[in-house]
């Protein structure tokens, strides 16, 4: 099963992803664009989470705004 978020989704929750994730910046969030292991990593990567936790915080985060 993908987890990509689909374009008319993604354009409405990249600008709350872009307010629970101050640190990540717009061109990353188009950069990302829907993709769901990406947006993962970038989340990892950004704010020096362990993988899992980064999975967490985004499947919450989808779960609450899609």
């Amino acid at each position: 099963m993908s987890k990509n978020i689909t374009k008319k989704s993604w354009a409405q929750v990249s600008s709350k992803a872009k307010v629970r994730w101050a640190k990540i910046t717009e061109d990353e969030l188009k950069e990302i664009d829907g993709n769901y292991n990406k947006l993962i990593d970038k989340v990892q990567n950004t704010y020096g989470y362990e993988q899992e936790r980064a999975q967490r915080e985004v499947d919450l985060f989808l779960k609450e705004n899609r």
